[in-house]
């Protein structure tokens, strides 16, 4: 819940401004994204797993206020992204 409403939040307004934009703005803006997720994923690709976890994030304990708001803007951004490019259900 923390991630899906600020998430479906996101997708209204991301929504919202691309109608703003043509096809052809939104293709370039989304090729330019694809640019930047590939650098990062070759960037990474020699890392070795993942950094071990302390523990306290059990699914049943709340995570702090700092970790719930990196969470909410996580999910408003992918929201957004996902609105502004319609993402939905292009794939």
């Amino acid at each position: 819940m923390i991630f899906a409403i600020p998430g479906i939040v996101g997708a209204a307004a991301g929504s919202a401004l691309g109608k703003i934009l043509n096809g052809k703005e939104l293709w370039f803006i989304f090729a330019i994204l694809m640019l930047i997720v590939a650098g990062v994923m070759v960037r990474n690709a020699g890392r070795q797993g993942s950094e071990p976890s302390s523990g306290s994030d059990t699914p049943h304990s709340r995570p702090s206020p700092v970790k719930q708001a990196e969470e909410e803007a996580a999910g408003f951004l992918v929201g957004a992204l996902s609105g502004f490019l319609g993402l939905a259900g292009a794939f």
